[in-house]
């Protein structure tokens, strides 16, 4: 513990450095940490300061980097304290804090204070910053506040917006837009270097009203309080009680706003002062950025809106060229600095600009980006780098819980409130660009293993793929592909194992891909993994390979071929191949107007069938004595399906169709009373399309007998659905519906632009009968609202698109 009276020259410089600490990962630092400012702040010659600032250098109390100082038109040497000169600028404050002090007031009153209450004295009224207070505190006994306050200060000065500041649209935009809502507190946490500050001051844009606060790491809440009321009142704020000054602020503070850079270097000290403004629900507001999340809110108070966070990362691609460009770095190399720092602005700022001449490539980037990491925790960001998900610190092998928490308070990494632990972005990017190709081998075989136990499957792939164990890879995706797909979706999925090698005997998870690209939408590449280049010994895993290509070939619009392809594979199906080639077959059927052979399909389905798979073959035969005028049997059928089926789309589909059937038998009220069940099941399950539907024919219903104003809300919310769903063909057929329905309550000019809308939607039917169906239905809409030739051109087209219409009256199927 340093000694009572004159400080040394070292004592001197640590305590002036630590006023600086926030520097440290910036690009741009002010000229008191070069050695010109060194020397002013302890009062020094340039020559004595550079002698100690060696022997400072050589017990590891402070750490040197070039870089630009404000104002200089070259870079110089900076000095920053390291963890250890941290941790004896704070010894040196709790022995200020422990001290009894005679201190001589502005007023010429001479008092007797503890240390404490001296400090807050001192940064109070005094307005010394807390360093220079604790200097004053351990020179002597005695404190003479009238001779320190005629001390020239300097003052960090506002906010100030990085160089070539590009890019950070959304974080802009988000930031603006907080800024003109009602929330108080608003969190930008990123990395060392990651251009926080920049991104306030951008979305200040020289605003006068911010207050800008810079914690250290001696500073407590007294000091913050007392620069707030020092900050609204243009004066010192004295002696007074805190809880009289918290109470004070939280009135005169209202609306007033205070940015706090580098909120880090004082958390844990300034986490519960602001828990107070949050939990008090009034007063100032509040810009945090943080290398760190905070701890004085919790998730939900994030997710009622009262803490809003913005987290940077690193820059796009086409930001960080654009930033490198304008720095003079060539197209290559700028690629290779953004591919090796993960668009970190600091590092790319830092990066060598001639790597093309051989001066030095990008080593050296990562070590400058992260130069307060000891072996230790340069070891353990480097095993968490390799997972993409936060993870417990024993996953990275990371041992000492208070490693990773230093990590974290770093910004290296970053620790939810589980305690889990995830590299940053930028330095996750930086460093695995720096490993090798057998190291990266290594750790990702370690972190599949890790995902085995802990029951990750897609991150346990994503490893194995990545650590080249291609046959677990491959037996991974054919034992869960259901699990993952749901997990990933298919193209994900696809990706993911896209480095895997694909043999021919595999045929299984062939299949698998193959499945998987039909999900994605990627019907080449479906064809291309059901072609089984050799023979399987099981012909029933050929029936599947067929009814995958069959389902592409149907999608490609093939009927004919797709069902040639079912019809030669159906003898070598069993199981649930053999159920899914029926059904298939059905409904390749039906779409060839083979009524009495999809019949036949979907009844050898409903017979091996139970639960849901007998309910939608129920359905579908529903659907083909409905289309044939059956009604009746029609309605057996869907009795059948309610019964089998345990709820779900299935069910709701089923009561739709019953619905239509009782409608087509003159019962209305009945078909009305299973609509409105089928529409409640609907909405509750969240089934938008299925919504749209049975109010489009709920409405319809209403509208034919006569009870026009029940019908029209049913009509509209059926356009709604399907407008934001985008799906055309049927948004037209509601549009012809609604206009009909509008024409029905003499509401014309709606309804004609309405009807005209419908019309205009009409080409993405694909069959034409329908087409000339709905262009009758049109004109007759258009002949209601005595539009004479608009009706006359609807029935001239209808001709010309298949002549006759399908016969007035038959339902539609839900399906």
């Amino acid at each position: 513990m340093p000694k009572r009276g004159a400080l040394s020259v070292w004592e001197s410089i640590v305590l002036h450095l630590a006023r600086f600490s926030r520097f440290a990962g910036e690009f741009e630092v002010p000229g008191a940490v070069v050695q010109e400012g060194v020397a002013d702040g302890a009062g020094v010659t340039r020559a004595h300061a550079a002698v100690e600032l060696k022997k400072l250098r050589d017990k590891n109390l402070i750490t040197e980097r070039l870089a630009h100082v404000r104002g200089a038109k070259t870079k110089k040497k900076a000095y920053f304290l390291t963890a250890d000169g941290e941790a004896s600028a704070k010894q040196m404050r709790e022995s200020a804090l422990k001290s009894r002090l005679a201190l001589v007031t502005l007023d010429g009153e001479e008092r007797e204070l503890p240390g404490a209450e001296c400090l807050r004295y001192l940064t109070g009224a005094v307005a010394l910053s807390e360093v220079d207070a604790i200097k004053a505190m351990l020179g002597g006994e005695r404190v003479d506040a009238r001779l320190l306050a005629k001390v020239e200060k300097e003052e960090p000065g506002g906010l100030q917006m990085a160089e070539g500041f590009v890019g950070r649209a959304d974080e802009l935009a988000a930031l603006r837009r907080w800024l003109s809502s009602g929330s108080r507190f608003m969190v930008v946490q990123g990395l060392h270097g990651i251009g926080k500050s920049s991104l306030v001051a951008a979305a200040l844009d020289g605003a006068k009203g911010a207050h800008v606060y810079r914690p250290t790491l001696m500073d407590t809440p007294g000091h913050m309080l007392a620069f707030m009321l020092r900050s609204l009142s243009g004066r010192p704020a004295g002696l007074a009680d805190p809880r009289e000054s918290f109470v004070r602020l939280l009135d005169a503070g209202s609306g007033a706003l205070f940015v706090v850079e580098g909120y880090e270097a004082a958390a844990r000290s300034l986490d519960p002062f602001l828990s107070q403004f949050l939990a008090a629900g009034k007063g100032p507001r509040f810009i945090i950025a943080s290398a760190i999340r905070p701890r004085f809110y919790s998730s939900s108070d994030v997710a009622q809106g009262g803490v809003r966070e913005i987290p940077l990362s690193g820059l796009s691609k086409a930001d960080s060229l654009t930033l490198l460009e304008r720095k003079g770095a060539a197209k290559d190399v700028a690629e290779r600095i953004y591919s090796a720092t993960g668009g970190h602005p600091l590092s790319m700022l830092l990066a060598p600009r001639d790597a093309a001449a051989g001066k030095g490539t990008l080593t050296g980037i990562l070590q400058k980006a992260v130069s307060s990491l000891d072996r230790e925790e340069a070891g353990a960001i480097v095993s968490l780098a390799i997972f993409r998900k936060p993870v417990p610190p024993i996953a990275a092998r990371v041992t000492d819980a208070s490693l990773a928490s230093a990590l974290a308070g770093k910004g290296f990494a970053v620790e939810d409130r589980e305690g889990n632990i995830i590299a940053h972005p930028c330095v996750r990017e930086a460093v695995l660009s720096r490993l090798g190709a057998q190291q990266l081998k290594v750790l990702h075989s370690k972190a599949a293993d890790y995902w085995l136990d802990a029951g990750g499957y897609l991150e346990r792939l994503h490893h194995l793929v990545e650590a080249q164990r291609h046959g677990e890879a491959r037996m991974l995706l054919t034992s869960r592909c259901a699990e993952l797909e749901g997990e990933a979706g298919p193209s994900e999925l696809l990706a993911t194992v896209r480095g895997v090698e694909i043999r021919d005997r595999d045929v299984r998870y062939r299949l698998a891909l193959a499945g998987l690209a039909l999900d994605a939408g990627q019907h080449q590449a479906a064809l291309a993994y059901s072609t089984l280049k050799a023979t399987p010994g099981d012909r029933a895993l050929g029936a599947e390979a067929t009814v995958i290509r069959a389902r592409v070939l149907t999608r490609l619009g093939k009927i004919a071929e797709a069902e040639t392809a079912l019809e030669s594979a159906a003898p070598d199906a069993d199981g649930d191949a053999k159920l899914e080639l029926e059904r298939l077959l059905g409904s390749l059927r039906m779409k060839r107007g083979q009524y009495d052979e999809a019949r036949s399909s979907f009844a050898r389905v409903f017979e091996a069938a139970s639960g849901e798979a007998a309910a939608e073959a129920a359905n579908q035969l529903a659907n083909i004595d409905l289309m044939l005028g059956n009604f009746k049997e029609a309605s057996r059928w869907l009795e059948a399906g309610i019964d089998a089926c345990g709820g779900g789309a299935t069910s709701v589909a089923l009561r739709a169709n019953y619905a239509l059937a009782s409608a087509s038998r003159g019962k209305e009220e009945e078909a009305l009373g299973h609509f409105g069940a089928a529409l409640k099941e609907a909405r509750r399950l969240g089934l938008p399309m299925y919504e749209a539907e049975i109010s489009a024919n709920m409405s319809d219903l209403l509208s034919k007998g006569n009870k026009c104003e029940e019908a029209l809300p049913l009509a509209e919310r059926s356009v709604e659905l399907l407008r934001s769903l985008g799906v055309r063909d049927r948004l037209g057929l509601a549009l012809l519906n609604m206009g009909r329905t509008l024409a029905c309550l003499k509401r014309r000019e709606r309804a004609l632009e309405t009807l005209d809308e419908a019309v205009s939607l009409n080409g993405f039917v694909a069959d034409p009968r329908a087409r000339a169906r709905r262009l009758l239905d049109a004109s007759e809409s258009y002949a209601m609202l005595g539009a004479t030739a608009k009706s006359k051109e609807m029935k001239d087209a209808a001709r010309a698109n298949g002549g006759k219409a399908p016969a007035k009256g038959r339902p539609r199927r839900k399906r």
